[in-house]
């Protein structure tokens, strides 16, 4: 998977910002607070819908003032190579304002987050098939965070190795010096 470009609209402070990446290793450098986990937060929330810290239930909307922007959605589209195939993943979240019936005044009614897969909208089933095929989360974060594999449980780890290594025998890991290794005369 390469990244080639990511854009980001009313993400987290972000009000409008795009990257095109080249075909080399980037290195996104800065000063606190100007961005830098933002880029990182909307690249994972766009691929699993959480932050860095692995929470879904993060503030990402645009803040101003000490409030959260009204009716700003917030948009990450990513364009990625995959194998040599180009595919576009967008995920905007939006708030939801109904007019209730013979009401005068639009009421909040919550939060949707829409999906959409090369410029079609998908459900989040499906938008989430794509990205596993692509790379399943916990293989994703074990080899994108240095600090992710040293802090699981050993049996974690284990479990993480030998789900990407796959089914290994005793007799598979000795091989040959099995047969060397007992023989007595």
């Amino acid at each position: 998977m390469f990244l080639k470009k990511i854009t980001l609209l009313n993400f987290k402070g972000v009000k409008s910002q795009s990257f095109d990446f080249e075909n080399r290793e980037t290195t996104i450098v800065g000063a606190n607070g100007t961005g830098k986990t933002s880029f990182y937060d909307a690249f994972i929330w766009c691929l699993f819908g959480k932050d860095h810290l692995g929470r879904s239930d993060y503030q990402l909307k645009t803040i101003k003032d000490g409030q959260t922007v009204p009716k700003a959605e917030c948009e990450v589209e990513l364009t990625l190579l995959i194998n040599g195939t180009e595919m576009r993943l967008k995920r905007i979240y939006a708030e939801n304002w109904v007019r209730p019936k013979g009401g005068t005044e639009e009421v909040f009614k919550g939060n949707e987050t829409s999906y959409y897969v090369n410029d079609i909208q998908v459900k989040m089933m499906e938008y989430n098939m794509e990205v596993s095929g692509i790379c399943n989360e916990t293989s994703f974060k074990a080899i994108t965070n240095p600090a992710y594999f040293p802090n699981l449980t050993r049996e974690e780890q284990r479990k993480i190795l030998f789900k990407m290594v796959g089914e290994i025998s005793n007799d598979d890991i000795a091989g040959d010096n099995i047969r060397d290794t007992f023989k007595w005369q």
